[in-house]
């Protein structure tokens, strides 16, 4: 899969370049992808990039390698060389705010040779992820953590903390990662590292500003619509490849396509299982755009099919219940190359994740607690318990909590419902949304239109009454993609754009079907989740029930940090129906699993 990395050390050249080698070679190959590196005393940066690159430029003063994608940045398509080159002349002129900021989501890494000086650079969301550990004597940096076990010296202790932060949210928090010696780069931020001294700043943050003058919902409908056009527009690709679904998102982007009359002819394709309302109603979309359709299909044998490769693909950061989503892979191969746009930033930049409460009387810690409180309560305190040895949940006890009011906290010029959607951008969508990137990024160059630079900012000044309910981004979906809003959402049924007398009927046949049916017919009919695209709890309980039962049984793997019977006893619960808590059930999975795969060698040999 496309890796940047590099190594910042004492040691010749050929020395170096050996260990980058070393690195690279972690990650898994694939036939339409190149290894390529520069190393000189002192340092060593490369990459695996796809033929097109690679994006990687040796000048005698400087190396300069570029991971990811940035747009507008020259009149005419280039080559990965020349887009490195071009790069590296705005460093030496302007230094490294020169590569700050672009429109895009990349990493960027120069190597200075005389002054022996590494700069990295990241995109302002953070959502393209840099990972690096330092000692030292030594420095080294990698878009994949797996290319640190080629060290020797590498320690993989556990990050307790991110343990707990794991089990309790399903992703981690601000720079951790399961290696306690491993942090990620934060989000829009400059890393030096001179001399055996390392320093970040940070160069941007988000800003929210609302409008002062007046802003109706048709004017902010027809911005959005205009500015998303636009960013599709601006991110065309050859072989263009929609992910879509019957969520909001996708349907705008797919709307947004549409539009752009000049864009080559469009794929769609939708996981899930066939009943679902994703397969359905994207399929439903595709067609109403005129793009062709395909179902990657999935059932109950899901997990035991691809838990393994998400463990590995991830990096064991977010929870195996997301599996199945790789079943997309055979698809993506048999096209390559193919660009894949979907929506991940939509959600939350219109409003979706705000409180849906008047919050207007309550004080700041009432709605802290209000929010997140869920998220770290009683019920979750407890199943930490349960879960880790004793000792080591007295050390995490309520750290999730502190992290989270800490990121509260962080901005006090900030109202309290903009605080929320500011924890929502730097922590859920950086450190777990915005994995699809990962999960797609070995087969396919992934687009996604709404981390365009303009349109993002554009978002931020929306006054929060248009922001609420998603009001501005619904009203642009249905005034100016109108074939799309007529098609029903995912989990409700209902389109946008529909009549009283239709919303009636569909929720009187939900009714039935999830209350009605299962009553009368003793469980027999009805009450199947028709919205989901893969069903957890039943498929471990079943087809995929020796799979998670065999990881189980080798919790001993994990004893250092979790109680081995409190797991068997949760797991045995879970399958025997004592419990419905699948989400920490697939969290477990994913654990084991990571811990298999990073440090099988290490547990095996104690």
């Amino acid at each position: 899969m496309p890796v940047l990395a590099g190594i910042v050390s004492r040691g010749s050249s050929e020395e170096l370049a050996t260990r980058l080698d070393a690195m690279l070679a972690q990650t898994p190959q694939l036939p339409w992808l190149r290894a390529k590196r520069c190393a000189s005393e002192g340092a060593a940066v490369g990459g695996v990039w796809p033929e097109a690159g690679p994006f990687l430029f040796d000048a005698p003063d400087a190396v300069i390698a570029f991971h990811g994608e940035a747009y507008g940045l020259t009149s005419r398509p280039c080559s990965g060389g020349e887009v490195c080159e071009f790069l590296l002349g705005r460093f030496r002129q302007h230094g490294p705010k020169a590569l700050a900021g672009l429109d895009g989501l990349y990493v960027a890494a120069v190597w200075e040779k005389r002054d022996r000086r590494l700069t990295l650079v990241n995109d302002r969301y953070g959502f393209k992820k840099l990972y690096y550990w330092a000692d030292a004597e030594q420095f080294l940096f990698a878009s994949r953590t797996q290319c640190f076990l080629s060290e020797p010296s590498f320690p993989t202790r556990l990050d307790t903390r991110a343990l707990a932060e794991f089990f309790t949210l399903s992703y981690l928090l601000e720079d951790r990662t399961l290696f306690e010696s491993v942090r990620v780069l934060p989000p829009a931020s400059i890393l030096t590292w001179q001399n055996a001294r390392l320093f970040i700043s940070a160069y941007w943050d988000y800003v929210f500003e609302s409008r002062s003058d007046a802003c109706d919902v048709p004017v902010a409908a027809g911005e959005m619509a205009e500015l998303l056009t636009h960013a599709v527009r601006k991110r065309r690709h050859d072989r263009l490849c929609l992910q879509v679904t019957g969520g909001l998102d996708s349907r705008a982007v797919a709307g947004a396509v549409a539009a752009c009359q000049d864009l080559r002819p469009v794929r769609a394709v939708t996981v899930g299982h066939a009943h679902s309302h994703d397969v359905r109603f994207g399929r439903a979309i595709a067609r109403a755009c005129g793009f062709e359709h395909t179902l990657v299909p999935i059932d109950a044998r899901c997990y035991e099919q691809y838990a393994e490769t998400a463990a590995l693909r991830t990096e064991g950061f977010i929870s195996a219940q997301n599996g199945w989503i790789f079943a997309i892979d055979a698809y993506l191969a048999d096209r390559y190359p193919l660009g894949v746009m979907n929506g991940f930033l939509g959600d939350c930049l219109s409003g979706a994740h705000l409180p849906q409460c008047d919050v207007g009387g309550m004080t700041e810690d009432a709605v802290f607690n209000h929010v997140y409180a869920r998220m770290y309560g009683d019920a979750a305190e407890g199943t930490l318990a349960r879960l880790l040895r004793p000792e080591i949940f007295r050390q995490v006890r309520g750290s999730t909590r502190q992290t989270i009011r800490r990121c509260f906290d962080a901005r006090p010029d900030l109202g309290v419902l903009n605080r929320c959607d500011y924890i929502d951008l730097h922590q859920r969508q950086r450190r777990f949304i915005a994995s699809h990137i990962e999960f797609l990024d070995p087969f396919c160059r992934v687009i996604d239109p709404f981390t365009d630079n303009a349109l993002v900012d554009w978002a931020l000044t929306l006054p929060l009454s248009l922001r609420m309910g998603q009001r501005a981004y619904r009203q642009a979906i249905v005034t100016h993609f109108p074939r799309v809003a007529r098609i029903p959402r995912t989990g409700s049924g209902i389109p946008l754009k529909t009549t009283w007398l239709y919303e009636g009927m569909v929720r009187a046949r939900m009714f039935a079907h999830y209350k009605l049916l299962p009553r009368f017919s003793a469980g027999r009919l009805g009450g199947h989740n028709m919205a989901a695209a893969a069903h957890p709890t039943e498929w471990l309980r079943g087809a995929s029930r020796a799979f998670f039962e065999r990881h189980m049984r080798r919790a001993e793997w994990c004893e250092d940090v979790l109680d081995v019977q409190g797991v068997r006893a949760f797991a045995t619960d879970f399958l025997e129906g004592r419990h419905d808590d699948w989400g920490t059930a697939c969290l477990l999975l994913m654990f084991a699993l990571w811990r298999d795969i990073y440090c099988g060698g290490e547990q095996r040999s104690a």
